[in-house]
């Protein structure tokens, strides 16, 4: 493991975000003057003649590839956690950005994209043209500050916060210069509510396509072993448009049950060609070249150890299929946005495995489940900037139009908490995105994008229902916000599905670890029983105990922060241990103990980024750096006391879980079909 004076002279990755001590319009700068005429696919608002406009430029990038130094970590950091231990090389945010004309730079980019993105036409010849669909050959961090600065311009157009105040006070401006302050008054809203929706939807229509081709089909690419196929695919990329076919109808959500999937891959007799069968569906609708179609195999052209306790035997194989060569194509239903979907059937496919293996067939799904979360930490960031956005619409609001609120201290508490959960997401994006970019083929990022992307939703509907009791009735169609985040969950798994998932992994990983549910022999399992009974006392008079070994790699001013996250972690450790006794492998099966054991992992993975975050903000004397400190001790406080309530139902110390009774409601109320039923009949 690097020690962090390497980690500090290393060309890491930070993007943290528009920040306003480091934003300022140069000489050089791309806004323009309302004379002068808009770039082709710009079209030009009613506002902004006004006024001026920034002209859309193609996206430019600070060519970082190939200066970031690599870290070789294998395996999952954040399952890592759950047995007490924490990396201290992530205690030093991922820094890449040097020089004050680098953060000039990324951030009139933001802005430009900010401003213009609603107004371009979203065909494909103006978005190659601009560079959204070439996302790919940047950096992920790159790449996720794009989507981040493409969902601040989503917010724009919904109605919850359509406008930033200083646009809606020039047109009230200029509709009372002309008599029609009524009329605007009057039209306003149901104006807003129809187009609000019609903007929604083609939202959807364009981010996911985009979040597809350039996080997941080119992604998958960069990382393909089949080097002709590779360099095909990125010599003419505007040449194919690939869909992502992953996810089928047997299965509840995309990833966790893959053994249940209908689609197989088998090789034939010359290892030259695989025969695949199955089905694939939620696929948005779309004219695809290509499909992106991923299979369950037990056939493996190189030769692969298979460790007896673990719990997959198969594997999984990537196959980009011409869309010619499906069997049928068929309708697979609308969403709430009127979005159509497709699903796709094979039989019996014989494609050749040069021209078409972009995965080759393995065991280990690292890859994989890499290739998946890159489209969730993609997801994340375009919900992390439309929460930026209408954060930064409230404060406009409540200082021009409601200034006596900004003294009601249930105002400034529901201000604080949405600022520490925009805050707490913006670190563990950016940090799972320079992980991507610093680490090494082989380690496995699918917690950590997991993680950030149930707390991207989570965050998102929380911050949406706080603001719009600031809001109030100024905007009462903010329902469509809330689908928007909802059709953004739906993508790449929920974040219900996540959060299990999140705890059947790390669960499993801890029963390998330390040998739980080995029975080769009676003596070996007799050894592992003693062993994890040793484990269980030594944890159950030590998880109060502090090394307070953190404190020897962060700032003294954040040292309370570093025993909160300590304590949190040896809590983790023995809720762990003392759930995989009492359960054993029915633990996986234990879907309330996954999830509030995953819980706290996840917690715990954002405390780390923020605590991280607010160190380097220290250490190199950032301009807002006592901001972030006293941000961090707040996030990790309230973090860490509700964590006492979670330690206590995991470990059954107090009277505080209501599951049981919840259970026998939910089995009455299901067998009388429906709320209390048989209190109703005669």
């Amino acid at each position: 493991m690097l020690g962090l004076n390497i980690l500090r002279t290393s060309r890491f990755i930070k993007f943290i975000g528009p920040r306003t001590y480091f934003y300022r319009l140069s000489s050089s700068s791309i806004a323009k003057e309302s004379t002068q005429q808009p770039a082709e696919g710009f079209e030009q608002t009613q506002s902004q003649r006004y006024s001026k406009f920034i002209e859309p430029v193609p996206i430019q990038s600070l060519n970082v590839r190939d200066n970031i130094e690599k870290l070789e970590k294998p395996g999952s950091i954040l399952n890592s956690h759950f047995s007490g231990h924490y990396d201290k090389d992530l205690l030093n945010f991922p820094f890449l950005l040097r020089t004050r004309q680098e953060f000039l730079k990324i951030n009139e980019q933001y802005e430009m994209i900010r401003n213009t993105w609603n107004n371009l036409t979203k065909s494909s010849e103006t978005l190659n043209l601009l560079g959204f669909n070439s996302l790919h050959k940047l950096s992920v961090s790159e790449m996720i500050f794009i989507f981040e600065s493409i969902g601040a311009a989503i917010q724009k157009q919904t109605s919850f916060g359509r406008d930033e105040d200083e646009e809606l006070r020039h047109r009230k401006k200029m509709a009372k210069s002309l008599n029609q302050f009524e009329t605007f008054k009057n039209n306003r809203i149901s104006e807003v509510a129809f187009e609000c929706f019609n903007d929604a939807r083609s939202t959807i229509e364009t981010i996911i396509p985009m979040i597809i081709h350039n996080s997941l089909a080119y992604y998958a690419t960069h990382n393909s072993s089949n080097a002709s196929l590779k360099e095909k695919l990125l010599e003419n990329d505007q040449n194919y448009k690939i869909a992502f076919a992953f996810g089928e109808p047997s299965t509840i959500n995309q990833s966790s049950e893959f053994l249940k999937w209908n689609s197989k891959a088998k090789l034939t007799n010359d290892y030259k060609y695989w025969i695949i069968s199955g089905e694939k569906n939620r696929i948005i609708q779309n004219d695809y070249s290509h499909y992106l179609i991923f299979c369950q195999t037990e056939e493996f052209v190189e030769q692969q150890k298979f460790d007896s306790n673990d719990l997959y035997k198969s594997g999984i194989v990537g196959l980009l299929v011409p869309a010619d060569k499906l069997d049928r194509i068929d309708s697979d239903g609308v969403d709430y946005f009127g979005i159509d979907y497709q699903k796709i059937v094979f039989k019996d496919i014989k494609v050749d495995r040069e021209q078409c293996e972009l995965i080759s067939a393995r065991q280990d799904l690292t890859h994989i489940f890499n290739i998946k979360g890159c489209g969730q930490l993609a997801t994340s960031a375009v919900v992390l900037g439309l929460l930026k956005q209408l954060l930064k619409n409230s404060y406009s609001y409540l200082v021009n139009n409601k200034l006596g609120l900004t003294e009601c201290e249930l105002v400034q508490h529901k201000l604080y908490q949405a600022t520490s959960k925009i805050y707490s997401l913006e670190s563990m994006i950016y940090m799972t995105a320079a992980m991507y970019d610093s680490l090494e083929s082989g380690a496995n990022f699918e917690s950590e994008t997991m993680a950030t992307k149930s707390l991207a939703i989570q965050y998102g509907y929380f911050v949406l229902e706080e603001l719009r009791s600031i809001f109030g009735y100024r905007f009462p169609f903010s329902s469509t916000s809330m689908e928007l985040i909802h059709s953004f969950d739906t993508f790449l798994d929920t974040s219900h599905s996540n959060r299990l998932l999140l705890g059947h992994r790390a669960t499993e990983a801890y029963m390998k670890q330390f040998g739980f549910g080995k029975s080769r022999s009676t003596y070996i399992s007799s050894i592992y029983s003693v062993s994890n009974y040793l484990k269980y006392r030594k944890l159950s008079r030590r998880y109060d105990v502090l090394t307070h070994e953190m404190t020897k790699y962060i700032h003294h001013n954040l040292h309370s922060a570093c025993d909160w996250i300590e304590s949190c972690l040896n809590r983790l450790d023995y809720s762990t241990n003392f759930n995989v006794n009492l359960y054993g492998k029915d633990l996986l099966h234990k879907n309330n103990e996954l999830n509030r054991l995953s819980e706290i992992g996840i917690d715990i993975f954002m405390m780390i980024s923020v605590l991280s975050r607010a160190n380097h903000s220290l250490c190199y004397g950032i301009r807002n750096n006592q901001a972030e400190k006293e941000l961090c001790l707040a996030i990790c406080k309230e973090t860490f006391l509700r964590h006492l309530q979670l330690f206590e139902n995991l470990n059954r110390e107090s009277m505080t879980d209501n599951d049981e009774f919840a259970q026998n409601v939910y089995k009455q109320n299901l067998e009388e079909g429906g709320y209390f039923a048989s209190l109703f009949r005669i």
